[in-house]
């Protein structure tokens, strides 16, 4: 096997420099604290060694030269950096829109799972409105129970930027605040849609301002207690 040119081993080095500089601007750091976090990691490299690896240095014939990576080096920054000797060796760029293609792909799956999402959680509703609106005490009293305990037993949300350890800390509580907000929305939605069924059937008109509309919603917030906590809806009253 033919061992890699010169050039090609040169545009690898190149190429590192370029991942070592990047993660270093990311983090703010400068080379003594990359030698640090390195020598941590039980790598004792000196800073002005590093420099030389990343931004190399010019000879008397105005010839830049960059100083070669070590191979415990290279372990060692894989991990102080989280990443793969691939990543490591990989054009910057080249990396940097994997991921772009990657969070892409998952963002568009995801809005899509949101949106069925919110579909199923108000055809839940409407269906338990819809039972209750022409059930028996006793189905009406199931319904009821049973929709208060999911309304109160909803698990505090841990939705929030997933970082690594002693990264910038974050509160859940505004995410809270409005995906509470949404089961507001869609409930009220189902328990109006419910009762303004009934009485298109009851050849009456339909409501004002239109179900869904903002002018709709603006009214449904206006309505709400101050707590911010709505208790289980029980407006749509058995027959």
């Amino acid at each position: 096997m033919s061992r890699p040119s010169r050039n090609h081993q040169i545009a690898v080095e190149r190429t590192l420099a370029q991942r070592i500089r990047r993660e270093m601007d990311r983090r703010h750091w400068s080379f003594a604290m990359l030698a640090q976090a390195m020598k941590q990691g039980g790598c004792d490299t000196p800073s002005s060694s590093l420099q030389k690896t990343v931004t190399g240095w010019i000879d008397s014939q105005g010839q830049r030269h960059f100083r070669p990576i070590k191979v415990n080096e290279l372990a060692a920054l894989a991990t102080v950096f989280n990443a793969s000797y691939d990543d490591l060796l990989t054009d910057p760029d080249a990396v940097d829109q994997e991921k772009v293609v990657v969070a892409l792909e998952e963002l568009s799956a995801a809005n899509q799972a949101l949106t069925q999402v919110a579909q199923r959680v108000l055809d839940g509703y409407v269906a338990l409105f819809a039972c209750r609106a022409f059930s028996s005490p006793e189905t009406a009293q199931m319904i009821d129970s049973g929709g208060a305990y999911l309304w109160r037993s909803i698990a505090d949300t841990k939705v929030r930027p997933q970082g690594e350890d002693g990264s910038t800390p974050v509160e859940a509580a505004a995410v809270k605040h409005h995906l509470q907000e949404l089961r507001v929305m869609l409930l009220s939605l189902a328990a109006d849609w419910t009762v303004a069924e009934d009485a298109r059937l009851n050849r009456q008109p339909p409501p004002k301002p239109t179900l869904g509309s903002m002018e709709w919603w603006d009214r449904i917030r206006e309505s709400q207690d101050d707590s911010g906590e709505p208790d289980w809806p029980t407006c749509v009253e058995s027959s």
